[in-house]
């Protein structure tokens, strides 16, 4: 009798995963299965289990997601600060300078990202813009630092690279991700 039980509940449970990985949703599935005649008490306990695993995959893929995002960003800003480095002969501290904007960017759209919901992203496309606008002011007003530096140049360099990572992350995000963490 107990081998019966354990294989009718692994039966469901592979129905159950086979007709959500369909897109059917949990909640239809279990009234399609106490509407068949199986027992609610047993629908319920087998489902509870199937909850408790698809939450866990969903927390699991949001982490894996962020990790991701965070550990790409990093390893794109390094590779372009020594590809700029070896490539012309300013010091890296002039390069990590310039390139300000773009960092600033990187980490407030990763901050920002993983705490608000998709829809309320939108706004995201005026940060490197107005990152940018603030970048100027500070290199008009203060050239000591700035004044080996073509501003215009890498005002545009920083807002190109900023709005191409930002399709990345919006566009390259897992459907998990489309909720905060």
């Amino acid at each position: 009798m107990t081998n019966e039980k354990e294989a009718l509940k692994r039966e469901i449970l592979e129905y159950i995963v086979t007709e959500m990985e369909k897109g059917h949703s949990l909640e239809t599935l279990k009234k399609v299965l106490v509407d068949v005649g199986h027992d609610p008490k047993l629908i319920e306990e087998i489902t509870s289990v199937q909850e408790k695993h698809t939450k866990d995959s969903k927390s699991r893929s949001k982490k894996e997601y962020g990790v991701f995002t965070i550990v790409a960003a990093i390893a794109t800003y390094l590779l372009l600060i020594l590809f700029l480095s070896a490539s012309n002969a300013e010091n890296v501290f002039n390069i990590v300078l310039g390139l300000l904007p773009l960092t600033v960017s990187l980490f407030l759209t990763i901050y920002i990202v993983r705490r608000i919901s998709f829809e309320k992203r939108s706004f995201l496309w005026i940060i490197p813009l107005l990152l940018c606008i603030g970048y100027y002011f500070l290199a008009m007003y203060s050239p000591l630092y700035f004044q080996q530096l073509d501003i215009g140049v890498l005002l545009f360099v920083n807002l190109i690279i900023s709005y191409a990572y930002l399709i990345f992350l919006i566009r390259v995000r897992p459907a998990s991700a489309d909720k905060p963490l």
